[in-house]
């Protein structure tokens, strides 16, 4: 197993949030009760993108029956589009992690760029900048859809799913099931990155894994 880094743990500390950031500690009084830490998990990354405020849902559901994974990723505003890169006829691979709360990696599964997919490509461009993945067969590690939506001028959203055999999925229940975190990173520009971390869980059994972070402003 991998360890990520402490540092780029995320907290629930009532209406109170700190942000930390490298250097002098800053601390503010905002109105929110998430705090999300800028920083790395793999080395100097300045460019994660953690939900801040006034942030919609998001979820993570982990299921033995299938198996299957869906997660669902809400930012803070729009995603410039270049932030994306270019799968659809570029180079831009992607791989999503998921960490327990003991900050060790239970899964990855990358998607390459490009590529044929039951005879379709696999990446597709789609109206107002939105990029979709679709593999019905889950061969790059499980993954059978994946959205990309820059959304200007609204929040941007991401949107994983994966189901199959090739999905490896971690044993449930989860052993450390508080502050699971999950990211979803380029692989040609690693300094991308888009994560949630799911302070508490709402069902953790030998089923299912199921967190959701509800809207807190806006």
């Amino acid at each position: 197993m991998v360890r990520r880094s402490a540092r780029g743990s995320a907290q629930r500390i009532g209406v109170i949030a700190v942000l930390l950031v490298a250097g002098p500690v800053a601390a503010a009084v905002v109105p929110y009760d998430i705090v999300y830490v800028r920083q790395a998990r793999f080395g100097a990354n300045t460019n994660t993108i953690w939900p801040e405020v006034f942030h919609p849902a998001r979820t993570i559901v982990l299921a033995t029956a299938g198996p299957k994974l869906v997660w669902s990723w809400t930012g803070a505003r729009a995603l410039p589009p270049g932030d994306l890169g270019d799968p659809v006829s570029g180079t831009t691979g992607y791989q999503l992690c998921l960490y327990d709360g003991a900050a060790m990696l239970l899964m990855s599964a990358d998607v390459a760029a490009g590529g044929q997919c039951g005879g379709s490509a696999c990446w597709k461009a789609l109206a107002s900048g939105n990029v979709r993945y679709k593999d019905a067969t889950g061969a790059s590690g499980g993954i059978v859809g994946m959205t990309l939506m820059p959304s200007a001028p609204r929040p941007g959203r991401i949107r994983v799913r994966g189901k199959g055999s090739h999905l490896g999925l971690p044993a449930l229940p989860l052993a450390s099931a508080a502050g699971v975190t999950v990211e979803l990173r380029r692989r040609d520009d690693p300094t991308r990155c888009w994560a949630a971390t799911f302070p508490a869980s709402q069902r953790n059994s030998a089923k299912t894994f199921r967190a959701r972070l509800a809207k807190t402003g806006g």
